[in-house]
């Protein structure tokens, strides 16, 4: 592992002066204000009235026992320094929001968010952390380095470009409550959500663990570089204690350390990793389908990981693992000397357990104690899950739950719920609300990220939205709608909409039209099948090998239409008469493989119609394609026809769309209508000959 790739260089530091950390300040400290009506040039800042205007400023006045006391609002700040703060663990730098989550900071920065170096005693507390989508290459949100005595709590970092909260060379570290996510995308090194790397020992004092990582939630976080392959994206890594990289403990830092209630779940890299380091214990945390990047980089991965470590335990730990990764682990054990493993409850596929619920390991490393450990076939898909060392696992589970949230594992199936935190758990998405791209859950394939959507849509590539709910009366079909750009040149290819995983069951295809160019949006279209409850979609795209399109913006719409695609035959469609044939088709369809052909037609008025419960006052949107293998080479057209039967009227015709027809290819017909009176609806699609015609991906929606 290429540390130089994932962080700065501990060279990159001065080393801090021995009188930084021997001076001390007075306890009787002051309390600093900052506020979006303050001022930094007139204001003293030692009162809401006087507050000053930036946290930049504030921190540079504030020194040892100082507080600083951000009121509510969004902040763009260029980096904030915490430097030089000689304080102790009585006499603290604290840096905190008025109200929990209520300051909302946005780096201008193109390194470190906020910045603490060759301090110690600084706190920094419920602050939200970001950058600006015009930072090319953020570094890390909350670092501090060559520092002792830092606490990080209750904050949210996200978007950094390396790791959310990265503390380096340092010592006497408490990281808890935090909600860390959506980081180490887009900067130039390897990064984690939550990075402890190389700690040096500062000071002597009885407290059992040096560094407590508790309570945290870390998710979203992936490194995925298509130049090289990614080292990182881990949610929660301890890097590197043995410093066998140099620039850290000489001899290795061996002073206990504690990971413990944390959520970490769909990440690139591993869910906890402990890679090159001793003493570490993890208890009790709940990690969930990770190393989603990873597992196609290599083939022994852990979600659970140690690697060259001796001295940790590994306890009480939920683990499930990603179904996609097949080569990958649960837990995962390398090179190591001598760690504990007890009571962890492992979620497995059944086909790679025994009836006894035995968990056997192979490789030849041994040394390692384990007891009580349970792997429990209670899910299909997830990989094997092996150790890499000689021995074989039984007992018990004995599993204690992460206690940060509310995480719930249904037995049998893939869904799970969970409370919020800072409101920033990926909770249910309302599928009929237009989403941007760019909020998609993950991606992979070489799909590159920005603040707009995903570009990069290659052969194979992908993204995938968590927990989108389609309510529980979806009993018509579902239309899909795509905002999205391509040239000409690279027009042609498809998406395709699957639930649950990225070989789930397909939902339908959405042809992708060129709109002229990659910056020209246009929406398109596709019909789905019906889908209820909360899902995961994915969406698969396939055509070049360069790009298909850029996806900007997307939207589930319920469609009036049940079996708009013909899925499931010609259900739900009728005929006005019986002298004629509507049938499935599947030699000459527009998406899905599936279309309908109306034949045998003597009349014009031989249709192929469908009620659908249009009411009063609405307006709708009606969409369908259309194809005819003969031209008359006169007035040829496509209609779609209203039939409105008022209450106790005599039914109403009216040609809701008319098309011409000059070509025999597929074309879509598309309209709208207003509905004036109550009654029964119905839609019929028919030519003005009588010659064949398919019909495919029919819908209509409520404006």
């Amino acid at each position: 592992m290429n540390i130089f790739q994932k962080k700065l260089s501990i060279a990159f530091w001065t080393l801090f002066l021995v009188s930084v950390f021997t001076v001390s300040a007075s306890a009787a400290g002051n309390t600093y204000y900052v506020s979006l009506s303050g001022d930094d040039t007139n204001y003293n800042g030692l009162s809401v009235s006087a507050a000053f205007a930036t946290i930049k400023h504030a921190a540079a006045v504030a020194g040892p026992g100082d507080t600083i006391i951000v009121q509510d609002g969004t902040y763009y700040e260029d980096e904030i320094s915490i430097s030089g703060k000689a304080g102790s663990n009585t006499n603290r730098f604290v840096l905190k929001a008025a109200n929990p989550r209520g300051v909302k900071i946005i780096s201008l920065n193109d390194f470190n968010a906020i910045n603490i170096i060759n301090s110690i005693g600084v706190t920094i507390e419920g602050l939200d952390v970001t950058f600006s989508d015009t930072v090319a290459y953020p570094y890390f949100g909350i670092y501090a380095g060559n520092s002792s005595r830092v606490t990080i709590k209750n904050n949210a970092v996200y978007n950094a470009g390396s790791s959310g909260i990265q503390l380096n060379t340092s010592d006497n570290l408490l990281v808890e409550g935090n909600v860390v996510r959506d980081n180490a995308r887009t900067g130039p090194k390897n990064g984690s959500g939550i990075s402890i790397f190389h700690p040096v020992h500062f000071e002597t004092y009885t407290d059992d663990y040096h560094i407590i990582i508790r309570n945290n939630i870390s998710y979203n976080n992936a490194t995925e570089n298509d130049a090289a392959s990614p080292t990182d994206g881990n949610g929660i890594i301890m890097d590197d204690f043995q410093n066998g990289q140099g620039g850290g403990e000489a001899g290795g830092y061996s002073y206990q350390s504690l990971v413990e209630n944390n959520l970490s779940f769909h990440n690139g890299g591993r869910g906890v990793h402990v890679y090159y380091s001793n003493n570490v214990t993890v208890r009790n945390n709940t990690l969930w389908k990770n190393n989603f990047v990873l597992h196609k980089y290599y083939s022994y991965l852990g979600d659970m990981s140690v690697e060259h470590g001796s001295g940790n335990t590994i306890e009480g730990n939920f683990i499930f693992e990603r179904p996609e990764n097949t080569q990958g682990h649960a837990l995962w054990d390398k090179d190591t000397g001598v760690n504990t493993y007890l009571n962890n409850r492992i979620v497995g596929d059944p086909a790679f357990l025994n009836t006894t619920n035995s968990l056997t390991t192979n490789g030849s490393t041994g040394n390692t104690t384990v007891s009580s450990m349970t792997a429990s076939a209670q899910t299909s898909g997830a990989s094997s899950l092996t150790l890499a060392d000689d021995l074989s696992v039984r007992g018990n589970p004995g599993y204690a739950a992460s206690t940060v949230v509310n995480f719930t594992f249904q037995a049998g199936s893939d869904t799970h719920t969970h409370s919020t935190l800072f409101g920033l758990l990926p909770q249910s998405k309302d599928a009929y609300t237009n989403m941007s791209a760019s909020k998609a859950n993950f991606w992979g394939g070489g799909i590159t990220w920005n603040s707009y959507g995903l570009t990069n849509t290659k052969q194979d590539s992908w993204a995938a939205l968590y927990s989108v709910d389609f309510g529980d009366s979806s009993s018509q079909g579902l239309r899909w709608k795509a905002n999205l750009g391509v040239t000409d040149t690279y027009a042609g290819g498809t998406i395709e909409v699957r639930k649950d995983n990225k070989a789930g069951p397909l939902l339908g295809v959405l042809n992708i039209g060129s709109t002229g160019a990659f910056g020209t949006a246009q929406d398109q279209f596709a019909i789905l099948d019906p889908i209820t409850g909360v899902h995961d979609i994915y969406l698969i795209f396939k055509g070049s090998t360069i790009t298909t399109c850029n996806l900007y913006n997307m939207q589930f719409n319920r469609s009036l239409v049940t079996n708009g695609s013909f899925a499931s035959g010609v259900t739900s469609w009728n005929k006005a008469a019986s002298t004629y044939t509507i049938a499935q088709e599947t030699s000459v369809t527009r998406s899905g493989g599936k279309s309908a052909k109306v034949s045998g037609r003597t009349a014009y008025w031989h249709r192929i119609q469908q009620q659908v419960p249009m009411v009063a006052g609405k307006t709708y949107q009606i969409k369908a394609w259309v194809k005819t293998d003969i031209l008359t080479g006169g007035n040829d057209q496509f209609y779609i026809q209203g039939i409105f039967t008022p209450s106790g009227q005599p039914s109403q015709y009216v040609n809701m769309v008319v098309q011409n027809v000059t070509t025999t290819g597929w074309i879509q017909l598309t309209g709208t209508y207003s509905v004036t009176e109550s009654g029964t609806a119905m839609i019929a699609i028919y030519n003005s000959g009588t010659a064949d015609f398919y019909v495919d991906d029919v819908s209509v929606v409520e404006q």
